[in-house]
């Protein structure tokens, strides 16, 4: 993506319409110069500023990709699969800054010259984005008996231009789920996750979590109850662990600039720099955990 504005940021081109008087100078003299005076110079002429004044451009690049490999291994063991998943993402934003002089007048006063075109650029800003997980899935039916598993692990990379901008996870997930008869059902998922957003030596976190459920309208004892449709007896718990806090390397000591000292004698002193105290660190910072449970029962009449 592409965008262009003139080489004056649109704040100042709106103050100088409001401030300049209309008929301060013409926008254009009859020998062809910018419009401007002593009093009101050509850098106020909105229509110069826009037309003359060179531009600025900003440049957004964008690259987005994504793949999926998967291998059915049921010829192995009925239900197996495994698989791989690989995400990349690279945006970046560059911005171009060009000035121009240009030659103004009116009447017999002649301001201002006319240059060349000069200019730079710079990165704006950039983010990167990688995710790299791979993992293996089992689903199969035996009789009256269900079974469902997926063992993955999971990689995930982001970094944006600047300092202490990069992050990173690493999880490693194991979920199992068991079914009788669509009647009585069991979950068990386990969780072990490391994010560098956290505290040396808190970064590494494990997460459980279980869960059953009773379908009450599968029993025989209701099926005689015809208003009830479905009926099921739920209960969960689980801890959870998150590391949705900010990340500026909020552990490390801050310095910053303080005030001046003097070093020196009669009237040969040398001014320097001092510097304070800045942002303390926090120290043991873990993520934020909660033990979470619920109890419910589920109806359709």
């Amino acid at each position: 993506m592409e965008a262009s504005r003139p080489g004056l940021s649109s704040d100042d081109l709106w103050g100088k319409i409001y401030t300049v008087p209309a008929a301060a100078f013409p926008i254009k003299t009859e020998n062809g110069l910018w419009g401007g005076n002593a009093t009101w110079t050509g850098y106020y002429n909105p229509v110069a500023l826009t037309e003359g004044r060179a531009y600025s451009k900003a440049h957004t690049r964008s690259l987005f990709a994504d793949m999926t490999l998967s291998q059915d291994f049921s010829a192995v063991t009925d239900g197996l699969s495994v698989w791989t998943r690989i995400a990349y993402d690279n945006i970046a934003a560059y911005w171009e800054n060009h000035t121009k002089e240009y030659k103004y007048g009116m009447g017999n006063y002649v301001g201002g010259k006319d240059g060349e075109m000069s200019g730079d650029s710079k990165l704006d800003w950039q983010n990167k984005n990688f995710n790299f997980g791979v993992g293996a899935n089992y689903d199969h039916t035996f009789g009256n008996h269900s079974i469902s598993s997926v063992l993955m692990w999971n990689y995930e990379y982001r970094n944006w231009n600047g300092q202490n901008n990069t992050q990173y996870r690493t999880t490693a997930t194991l979920y199992n789920h068991y079914g009788y008869k669509e009647r009585y059902l069991a979950d068990v998922s386990l969780s072990l996750a490391t994010s560098n957003k956290l505290a040396p030596g808190h970064r590494t976190n494990f997460s459980p979590t279980v869960s059953a459920a009773w379908v009450l309208s599968k029993e025989n004892f209701m099926q005689n109850v015809k208003f009830i449709d479905f009926l099921k007896l739920r209960a969960s718990w689980g801890i959870i662990n998150l590391d949705y806090i900010p990340a500026e390397g909020y552990w490390n000591q801050k310095f910053t600039g303080g005030n001046i000292y003097i070093i020196g004698k009669d009237n040969n002193n040398t001014f320097a720099n001092g510097w304070e105290e800045g942002r303390l660190p926090s120290t043991n910072v873990m993520a934020e955990r909660a033990s979470k449970y619920n109890i419910g029962l589920d109806a359709t009449v």
